[in-house]
Protein backbone atom coordinates (compact mmCIF):
# COMPACT_ATOMS: atom_id res chain seq x y z
CA UNK A 1 0.00 0.00 0.00
CA UNK A 2 1.33 3.37 -1.06
CA UNK A 3 1.16 5.72 1.94
CA UNK A 4 1.01 9.39 0.95
CA UNK A 5 2.46 11.75 3.54
CA UNK A 6 2.48 15.37 2.48
CA UNK A 7 1.81 18.70 4.11
CA UNK A 8 -0.57 20.12 1.49
CA UNK A 9 -4.20 20.84 2.27
CA UNK A 10 -5.88 18.00 0.38
CA UNK A 11 -8.41 15.47 1.59
CA UNK A 12 -7.05 12.00 2.23
CA UNK A 13 -3.42 13.12 2.51
CA UNK A 14 -1.36 12.99 5.69
CA UNK A 15 1.18 15.66 6.54
CA UNK A 16 4.68 14.60 7.33
CA UNK A 17 7.21 17.42 7.19
CA UNK A 18 10.62 17.54 8.76
CA UNK A 19 12.81 20.60 9.27
CA UNK A 20 16.56 20.93 9.61
CA UNK A 21 18.98 23.79 10.08
CA UNK A 22 21.76 22.59 7.76
CA UNK A 23 21.41 21.25 4.24
CA UNK A 24 25.10 21.05 3.41
CA UNK A 25 25.44 17.38 4.31
CA UNK A 26 24.63 15.10 2.70
CA UNK A 27 24.22 16.43 -0.82
CA UNK A 28 21.31 14.70 -2.58
CA UNK A 29 22.30 12.19 -5.26
CA UNK A 30 18.93 11.01 -6.61
CA UNK A 31 18.68 7.43 -7.82
CA UNK A 32 15.91 4.91 -8.42
CA UNK A 33 13.71 4.97 -5.34
CA UNK A 34 11.69 2.13 -3.88
CA UNK A 35 9.50 2.09 -0.79
CA UNK A 36 5.99 2.24 0.62
CA UNK A 37 5.94 5.71 2.17
CA UNK A 38 6.47 9.06 0.46
CA UNK A 39 7.87 11.83 2.64
CA UNK A 40 8.89 15.42 2.06
CA UNK A 41 11.63 17.15 4.03
CA UNK A 42 11.77 20.93 4.30
CA UNK A 43 15.00 22.76 5.13
CA UNK A 44 14.17 26.35 6.07
CA UNK A 45 16.61 29.23 5.71
CA UNK A 46 17.16 31.67 8.62
CA UNK A 47 14.78 34.21 7.03
CA UNK A 48 11.93 31.73 7.44
CA UNK A 49 10.58 32.61 4.00
CA UNK A 50 12.81 30.50 1.79
CA UNK A 51 14.55 27.17 1.75
CA UNK A 52 14.54 23.83 -0.02
CA UNK A 53 12.31 20.79 -0.08
CA UNK A 54 13.17 17.18 -0.85
CA UNK A 55 10.99 14.18 -1.64
CA UNK A 56 11.78 10.49 -1.28
CA UNK A 57 10.35 7.02 -0.81
CA UNK A 58 11.18 5.09 2.35
CA UNK A 59 10.19 1.73 3.84
CA UNK A 60 8.37 2.44 7.08
CA UNK A 61 8.96 5.20 9.61
CA UNK A 62 11.61 3.57 11.76
CA UNK A 63 15.34 4.15 11.50
CA UNK A 64 17.38 7.11 10.26
CA UNK A 65 16.88 8.89 6.94
CA UNK A 66 18.70 11.74 5.21
CA UNK A 67 18.36 13.46 1.84
CA UNK A 68 21.10 11.51 0.06
CA UNK A 69 18.61 9.72 -2.20
CA UNK A 70 15.94 12.41 -2.27
CA UNK A 71 14.83 14.44 -5.28
CA UNK A 72 14.26 18.22 -5.09
CA UNK A 73 10.72 19.51 -4.70
CA UNK A 74 9.37 23.05 -4.43
CA UNK A 75 9.73 24.98 -1.17
CA UNK A 76 6.35 26.30 -0.06
CA UNK A 77 4.50 24.09 -2.56
CA UNK A 78 4.64 20.46 -1.42
CA UNK A 79 3.96 17.64 -3.90
CA UNK A 80 0.35 16.77 -4.66
CA UNK A 81 -0.65 13.10 -4.61
CA UNK A 82 -3.74 11.59 -6.24
CA UNK A 83 -3.80 7.81 -6.25
CA UNK A 84 -0.50 6.73 -7.79
CA UNK A 85 0.15 10.12 -9.40
CA UNK A 86 2.60 12.51 -7.76
CA UNK A 87 2.84 16.08 -9.07
CA UNK A 88 5.87 18.06 -7.92
CA UNK A 89 5.42 21.83 -8.13
CA UNK A 90 8.23 24.40 -8.35
CA UNK A 91 9.30 26.69 -5.51
CA UNK A 92 6.34 28.91 -4.60
CA UNK A 93 8.53 32.03 -4.58
CA UNK A 94 10.11 31.19 -7.94
CA UNK A 95 13.57 30.23 -6.69
CA UNK A 96 14.03 27.12 -8.81
CA UNK A 97 13.19 25.86 -12.30
CA UNK A 98 9.65 26.76 -13.32
CA UNK A 99 8.36 23.33 -14.22
CA UNK A 100 5.97 20.74 -12.86
CA UNK A 101 7.10 17.12 -12.73
CA UNK A 102 4.74 14.15 -12.92
CA UNK A 103 5.79 10.93 -11.19
CA UNK A 104 3.88 7.66 -11.00
CA UNK A 105 4.16 5.17 -8.16
CA UNK A 106 4.58 1.88 -10.00
CA UNK A 107 3.26 -1.50 -8.86
CA UNK A 108 6.84 -2.62 -8.13
CA UNK A 109 7.12 0.06 -5.45
CA UNK A 110 9.24 2.54 -7.40
CA UNK A 111 8.61 6.18 -8.26
CA UNK A 112 9.09 6.90 -11.97
CA UNK A 113 9.20 10.28 -13.73
CA UNK A 114 6.61 10.37 -16.52
CA UNK A 115 7.05 13.91 -17.81
CA UNK A 116 7.41 17.62 -17.14
CA UNK A 117 5.45 20.76 -18.00
CA UNK A 118 7.06 24.20 -18.22
CA UNK A 119 5.18 26.77 -16.12
CA UNK A 120 5.29 30.59 -16.05
CA UNK A 121 8.19 31.85 -13.95
CA UNK A 122 7.07 33.05 -10.53
CA UNK A 123 3.48 31.97 -11.12
CA UNK A 124 3.06 30.54 -7.61
CA UNK A 125 1.73 27.10 -8.57
CA UNK A 126 -0.36 25.95 -5.61
CA UNK A 127 -2.41 22.84 -6.32
CA UNK A 128 -3.15 20.12 -8.87
CA UNK A 129 -6.41 18.27 -9.47
CA UNK A 130 -6.45 15.30 -11.85
CA UNK A 131 -9.92 14.52 -13.21
CA UNK A 132 -8.98 11.85 -15.79
CA UNK A 133 -6.00 10.29 -17.52
CA UNK A 134 -6.20 13.04 -20.14
CA UNK A 135 -7.15 16.10 -18.10
CA UNK A 136 -5.89 17.76 -14.94
CA UNK A 137 -5.70 21.31 -13.60
CA UNK A 138 -2.99 23.36 -11.90
CA UNK A 139 -3.72 26.64 -10.08
CA UNK A 140 -1.45 29.70 -10.04
CA UNK A 141 -1.72 32.16 -7.17
CA UNK A 142 0.45 34.90 -8.65
CA UNK A 143 -1.20 35.08 -12.09
CA UNK A 144 -4.83 34.47 -11.17
CA UNK A 145 -5.03 31.58 -13.61
CA UNK A 146 -5.78 27.88 -13.75
CA UNK A 147 -4.29 25.75 -16.50
CA UNK A 148 -5.85 22.59 -17.91
CA UNK A 149 -3.26 20.03 -19.03
CA UNK A 150 -2.97 16.42 -20.13
CA UNK A 151 -1.25 14.49 -17.30
CA UNK A 152 -0.32 11.63 -19.64
CA UNK A 153 1.52 13.81 -22.18
CA UNK A 154 2.19 16.78 -19.86
CA UNK A 155 0.96 19.21 -22.50
CA UNK A 156 -1.06 22.34 -21.75
CA UNK A 157 -4.66 22.25 -23.00
CA UNK A 158 -6.10 25.62 -21.99
CA UNK A 159 -5.79 28.66 -19.73
CA UNK A 160 -8.62 29.82 -17.47
CA UNK A 161 -8.25 33.44 -16.34
CA UNK A 162 -9.96 34.21 -13.02
CA UNK A 163 -8.70 37.75 -12.47
CA UNK A 164 -12.18 39.14 -13.16
CA UNK A 165 -13.27 37.44 -9.91
CA UNK A 166 -11.00 39.58 -7.75
CA UNK A 167 -12.68 41.62 -5.02
CA UNK A 168 -12.29 45.41 -5.10
CA UNK A 169 -8.68 46.47 -4.47
CA UNK A 170 -7.65 42.82 -4.12
CA UNK A 171 -6.04 40.22 -6.34
CA UNK A 172 -7.51 36.79 -6.82
CA UNK A 173 -5.32 33.75 -6.16
CA UNK A 174 -6.72 30.35 -7.22
CA UNK A 175 -5.81 27.76 -4.60
CA UNK A 176 -7.04 24.25 -3.68
CA UNK A 177 -9.27 22.42 -6.16
CA UNK A 178 -11.57 19.40 -6.13
CA UNK A 179 -13.66 17.80 -8.88
CA UNK A 180 -17.14 16.37 -8.44
CA UNK A 181 -19.93 15.51 -10.87
CA UNK A 182 -18.18 17.10 -13.82
CA UNK A 183 -17.43 20.36 -12.05
CA UNK A 184 -14.11 21.69 -10.81
CA UNK A 185 -14.47 23.61 -7.55
CA UNK A 186 -11.66 26.18 -7.24
CA UNK A 187 -11.04 27.89 -3.92
CA UNK A 188 -10.15 31.56 -4.41
CA UNK A 189 -7.87 33.42 -2.05
CA UNK A 190 -8.27 37.21 -2.10
CA UNK A 191 -5.08 39.09 -1.17
CA UNK A 192 -4.24 42.72 -0.54
CA UNK A 193 -0.73 44.17 -0.78
CA UNK A 194 0.20 42.44 2.49
CA UNK A 195 -1.09 39.06 1.28
CA UNK A 196 -4.09 39.32 3.62
CA UNK A 197 -7.85 39.04 2.99
CA UNK A 198 -10.17 41.87 4.00
CA UNK A 199 -13.74 40.67 3.39
CA UNK A 200 -15.30 38.14 5.76
CA UNK A 201 -16.30 35.70 3.08
CA UNK A 202 -15.08 32.66 1.18
CA UNK A 203 -14.99 32.69 -2.62
CA UNK A 204 -15.15 29.74 -4.99
CA UNK A 205 -15.24 29.37 -8.75
CA UNK A 206 -16.89 26.49 -10.63
CA UNK A 207 -15.45 25.23 -13.89
CA UNK A 208 -17.20 22.80 -16.22
CA UNK A 209 -14.67 20.03 -16.83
Amino acid sequence: MFKKMLFCAAAGLLLLAQSACDNDKPQPTPSAQKGSTLITTTVVNPDGASGVCYMQLIDGLTGHYDNAKAVPAGFGAPPVVQGRDVFVLPDYMGNNKAEMRHYVYETNGTLQLRGTLALPAGAGAANVCKVSDTKAYVSFQNTGQVWAFNPSTMQKIAEIDMNALAQKDMRVAPAAMVERDGLLFVGLNQFDAQWMPTAKQADMALVDT
